[in-house]
């Protein structure tokens, strides 16, 4: 399964986030919607007043006749977080119903109240020592019901608070704060895990690295604001193109990194294409300005186990120097074996120079590409490997 965590899975390929992002999600949002209760008891009558009260307080309920139930609703994907057990019950009672709880649900906190007939301290005691926040004893006035209930709510929407803090900082540690995609450090991580993935699984993994042209620009004619505005704009045209389980983060400045699971070389240049397409025909207006954008992308094939993170993004950026000294606005993927690129530590880009002129001239076709002739105004320049002398009209039309 693909290592993506941006958007939801496919159905296929499940949305991943990595071991020290694992996220908490609250299920029901107390403060959005009325609270829920699951309310589970044996007897019919009190059953059903119970959550004749309920309703009439302002809960939503979901009512169960004995504990097997209650926890069959309890492992679901959404159950409610306020949940009021009767002690005696049919299959599972009420203070073994309790100690699941506490150690079988570990997502989130559920705010529990014991109901009984049992009025002893020391069976106060027990329900509380089993997991019970609260114990309420049969008979009981539904004023002191209603109360219990509201501070279970309170505690229930701090809860929530606090955690909606958690993840506001989570985001502030793994996100971009301008576009609000993956940052940098973020992004590697996922890459590197994605990568591992890949290998294990035999398969291929896609990455573009994009770079919007004369961004610099933009910033002297129009502001930073408008930079801003822009670099916006364009992150979230690449989510809206991106598949489910890509994932797209801010490398740095007006760089971006893509990385694309399960990906072909043609498909690869083909979602490179849409996105740089979708990109160019972006108008960002500002002050009465209209701003247009392009984007130069270097795309790299990355085969199961051959390269690293960093070796991946090494070998695009000789991609992305090639596709911003061939005019920009276009795509460019690098062909010359990947070893020999990475050989001369610091000097990656220096090999595209060493070619002879005219040679060079031969290494880049300024054409579209099978898997992009569908996509009207593809530039795909393919580099090839530059040691050849001649290229044939068939090597140029390889995809």
């Amino acid at each position: 399964m693909s290592a993506a965590c941006y958007a939801a899975s496919d159905g296929q390929k499940s949305s991943y986030e990595p071991d020290h992002m694992v996220y908490s999600h609250r299920r029901t949002r107390l403060g959005d919607a009325s609270p829920r209760v699951l309310l589970a008891e044996d007897d019919e009558v009190v059953r059903l007043l119970l959550e004749k009260c309920l309703h009439g307080w302002g809960y939503q309920v979901v009512a169960v006749k004995n504990g097997i139930e209650a926890w069959e609703i309890l492992r679901q994907d959404a159950p409610p977080e306020l949940v009021i057990l009767d002690w005696k019950m049919p299959g599972i009672d009420g203070i073994e119903l309790c100690g699941r709880v506490r150690h079988g649900l570990s997502d989130f906190y559920h705010y529990v109240l014991l109901i009984t007939g049992k009025s002893h301290k020391k069976n106060a005691a027990q329900a509380l020592e089993s997991g019970a926040d609260d114990f309420l004893t049969k008979p009981f006035d539904l004023s002191e019901l209603q109360s219990k209930l509201k501070v279970a709510t309170r505690i229930l929407s701090l809860q929530d608070r606090l955690i909606q803090a958690r993840e506001d900082l989570r985001d502030q540690a793994t996100k971009d704060g301008l576009t609000g995609l993956w940052n940098r450090v973020t992004f590697l991580d996922l890459f590197q895990r994605e990568l591992g993935r890949a290998a294990r699984s035999k398969a291929t993994t896609g990455l573009l690295l994009i770079d919007l042209d004369h961004f610099k620009q933009v910033n002297d004619t129009h502001g930073h604001l408008a930079g801003d505005l822009v670099l916006k704009r364009v992150a979230g045209r690449l989510k809206n193109v991106l598949r489910s389980y890509d994932f797209v983060g801010r490398f740095g400045g007006e760089e971006f990194l893509i990385a694309l699971p399960d990906t072909s070389r043609n498909h690869l240049c083909n979602i490179a294409e849409r996105i740089r397409l979708s990109v160019a025909n972006l108008a960002v207006h500002y002050g009465g300005a209209k701003i247009k954008s392009s984007l130069s992308v270097g795309a790299v094939e990355v085969m199961p186990g051959e390269m690293s993170s960093l070796d991946a993004i090494a070998v695009a950026d000789v991609a992305l120097y090639h596709a911003k000294n061939s005019g920009r606005n276009c795509t460019v993927y690098c062909q010359r074996p990947w070893q020999e690129l990475l050989s001369s530590e610091g000097a990656c880009r220096a090999i595209c120079n060493e070619c002879h002129v005219e040679l060079l001239k031969q290494c880049v076709v300024s054409a579209a590409g099978k898997g992009t002739e569908n996509l009207p105004g593809s530039r795909v320049s393919w580099l090839m490997y530059p040691y050849k002398t001649e290229v044939s009209y068939e090597e140029r039309a390889i995809i």
